[in-house]
């Protein structure tokens, strides 16, 4: 009976154990979840208030990371001072308490300001303490399992996947379900329901109560050679994670869709290293070194001003993302200490990389540097944080018998440098630059800048000063690398401009999309080209003999600068109110394009304001402008909260009765013209479309255009007189978008533009 007894207790102890291993798997994996979902819901809220630029998701990605990191530290303090047991029952009270009193409120802010701090001040309020909360409960719950299960203490560093893979499923349910399906309100419900099971997971994966404090007190804290390597493997991965990001919203839009990929591919390769019993695989040794040189031929393209197909483009940065980081976060998975007591410091630490990491692109480069700087960056980083964390071995992991001969490291960082500098400049005096020429240009530069990354990538030490100085030599690469010469080169937290000259014309380019262009001299130096030629659509409504256009001045706003052409349709006595939500486009267009400065000389009044569009506009009284030109949408990142439902009513109550708004909604990847018309039907109004691919001019590039008004005649004049095509109930059109819903994903062009207004 004794020993029939003993067993029993024994596999009930081993049942417990069980239970409260799946538990804390839950807990982990729940917490994991809700804060991925609630830095997608908070960022999408800030969009509609700040702007939809990378600067949101950049902030956003700094501040839970900060979060993070302070709960991670959080954790570490409370093992100094409290049992398990005792912290157990903290922590459950804290989140319990917090799910009683939740102060999250997700509805968009009123913007406060420019910049960077009101968005991290918006997003403490809001999102700080239950982000912290969340962000604290993966280590915690690892510390409770350690402390009740010291047999099995190593597995516990599975709880971290688990971790990762909540991250996972939060991220792509998010763009793909939940915010396609569900407005604002509903989101903030079913969060809150979520949460509220997280306490009773905490409760049912506590330690026994009475489970001793370990002495961590004593602990030997982790060498700083070895802190050094969790450190800059962190910097490299939240890097690259960032870089990848930015080169992929830039170009198309700032949405959580958009944000979640790469950051969903971040925290794969986190749960793949850390549910491994080892360092990385083979596979990813191999990959990485190829993986860095497709990297940097995607940036050579990019400093040469040649865009491959956008699919194409973001499957190449997302393999790129995954192979460093797999390479990168198996070899740090690989240094984790294996005893309980330096857990929080590793956890601390690799926090505090991310957010170094992350605050050095998304802050620091712009800032600083005039183009996508931080792309190469991070790829250097990621070089060299895996030369010191490995040293001098083979990516395979056996040591080098031999040295590299100083002769051939010598030869393989020259012919990177010459192939960025030199092989650019003879092809650009050959007369080979721009079309045909600009591909053949770029196929000899990245052939020998191929073969010398990968042949520096033998050896480690000489992979990181190959990409250490490809990294400044790329500076001189985009004045060398085309026949056009660059006037001007700015970078803001919106996006980068170049300002350069090409034969007879001035060409304004952000990021990879030209917004505008004008002739230098001559007698066409002030017709407008591009979108805005007179023989595009826009011309109708702004031309003299338009039959909206009153005998008196006109009250005119418009919401995107560009190059100012717009202004060359200005009479004496019309005024024009731009807004332009980056600062820095505000002085090029003044400087080195005359459109601003021909229109005022011939009387026009043109007042220029900063900030987002549609938030100027609500401070503007009802019935102000005659014709609002909202012109915001052809560059690759597409502000999504300028195009619902919600903002065509604001931007119909400031036009005046008989007033016209025009939606200018060419755009290379995503299919707005019938989504204008749709939300112009939804918010009651009279719309018409009209797009100049069938008749384009020499000068003009092929434009779509939405017109909507209140008013039905004014709809009517432009469909009788220009052949305009009227939104009629025959016409199929998508679901509209509203502030609380809308998808990327379903307006994505999956061929060439159909047309803007065929009726189905």
């Amino acid at each position: 009976l004794f020993v029939m007894a003993a067993e029993c207790n024994i596999h009930s102890g081993m049942a417990k154990r069980t239970k409260r291993m799946v538990c804390a798997g839950c807990a982990v994996f729940l917490s994991a979840f809700l804060l991925f979902q609630l830095e997608l819901m908070a960022s999408r809220a800030l969009l509609p208030s700040y702007g939809g630029a990378c600067i949101v998701w950049g902030s956003a990605m700094v501040f839970f990371q900060i979060v993070l990191m302070m709960g991670y530290a959080w954790s570490f303090a409370a093992r100094l001072r409290f049992s398990a047991g005792t912290y157990a029952l903290v922590h459950v009270i804290a989140a319990a308490a917090l799910a009683l009193a939740m102060p999250l409120n997700l509805s968009a802010p009123a913007r406060s300001g420019s910049g960077i701090f009101p968005i991290l001040a918006w997003l403490a309020k809001t999102a700080g303490l239950p982000a912290f909360v969340l962000s604290s409960t993966t280590v915690v719950v690892q510390w409770w399992r350690m402390a009740s299960d010291e047999e099995n203490s190593g597995r516990v560093y599975t709880l971290y996947a688990a971790s990762n893979a909540g991250s996972l499923a939060g991220l792509l349910t998010y763009p793909l379900v939940v915010e396609p399906a569900m407005d604002a309100a509903v989101q903030d419900r079913i969060w809150r329901c979520a949460y509220a099971v997280l306490p009773l997971l905490l409760w049912l994966s506590r330690p026994d109560a009475g489970t001793p404090r370990r002495s961590v007190e004593s602990a030997e804290a982790p060498a700083f050679r070895e802190a050094a390597k969790w450190f800059w493997l962190s910097v490299s991965g939240g890097a690259m994670l960032l870089a990848a990001t930015n080169m992929i919203t830039l170009d198309i839009a700032s949405v959580p869709l958009l944000w979640a990929v790469p950051l969903a591919i971040y925290l794969l390769t986190y749960a793949l290293a850390f549910g491994a019993r080892q360092g990385p695989p083979r596979y990813a040794a191999v990959l990485f070194p190829w993986a860095c040189v497709l990297g940097w031929l995607l940036c050579l393209m990019s400093l040469m001003r040649l865009s491959p197909p956008v699919l194409a483009a973001v499957a190449m940065h997302c393999l790129v993302l995954f192979a460093v980081c797999r390479f990168c976060h198996g070899l740090l998975a690989g240094l984790k200490p294996s005893n309980s007591a330096s857990m929080p410091a590793f956890y601390v630490t690799i926090a505090a990389g991310g957010v170094f990491g992350s605050v050095i692109v998304a802050w620091v480069i712009p800032a600083t540097v005039p183009w996508l700087a931080e792309y190469p960056l991070a790829i250097f980083l990621a070089a060299a944080a895996v030369w010191g964390a490995e040293g001098k071995r083979e990516p395979g992991g056996e040591t080098r018998r031999e040295r590299v001969a100083p002769a051939r490291a010598i030869g393989t960082l020259a012919a990177v440098a010459l192939s960025l500098t030199a092989v650019p400049a003879l092809l650009n005096g050959a007369g080979l630059s721009g079309g045909i020429g600009g591909r053949t240009a770029f196929i000899a530069a990245a052939v020998p800048l191929s073969f010398a990354l990968l042949a520096a990538s033998r050896h480690r030490a000489v992979f990181a000063a190959a990409m250490l100085i490809a990294m400044f030599a790329s500076f001189f690469t985009p004045e060398i690398a085309a026949e056009a010469r660059v006037v001007h080169r700015a970078r803001s937290y919106y996006g980068t401009f170049v300002v350069f000259d090409h034969g007879s014309l001035r060409y304004l380019q952000h990021g990879a999309t030209q917004h505008g262009r004008q002739y230098i001299s001559g007698g066409n130096k002030e017709t407008p080209l591009s979108y805005f030629h007179p023989s595009a659509p826009v011309a109708d409504v702004m031309m003299p003999e338009s039959p909206n256009r009153a005998a008196e001045g006109r009250k005119i706003a418009m919401i995107g600068l560009g190059t100012g052409a717009l202004a060359a349709y200005l009479k004496a006595g019309d005024q024009m109110t731009i807004v332009e939500l980056d600062p820095v486009n505000i002085p090029i267009a003044e400087k080195y394009f005359s459109y601003l400065a021909t229109a005022r000389a011939r009387g026009a009044a043109i007042r220029l304001i900063t900030g987002d569009g549609r938030m100027s506009l609500r401070s503007g009284p009802d019935g102000s402008y005659d014709v609002l030109i909202v012109d915001a949408f052809s560059s690759g990142a597409v502000p999504a909260h300028l195009l619902t439902v919600e903002a065509l009513r604001e931007y119909a109550r400031v036009l005046s009765p008989g007033g016209i708004a025009l939606l200018h909604v060419s755009n290379r990847y995503l299919d707005l013209p019938k989504l204008a018309l749709s939300c112009v039907r939804a918010a009651g109004y009279h719309g018409c479309a009209k797009d100049n691919a069938a008749n384009l001019h020499p000068d003009a590039d092929v434009s779509y255009w939405v017109a909507f008004s209140p008013d039905r005649e004014v709809v009517q004049r432009l469909v009788c007189r220009f052949g305009w095509v009227e939104a009629g109930p025959g016409m199929k059109l998508p679901r509209q978008w509203t502030d609380d819903r809308y998808s990327i994903f379903e307006m994505l062009w999956w061929g060439p533009p159909a047309g803007v207004c065929r009726s189905e």
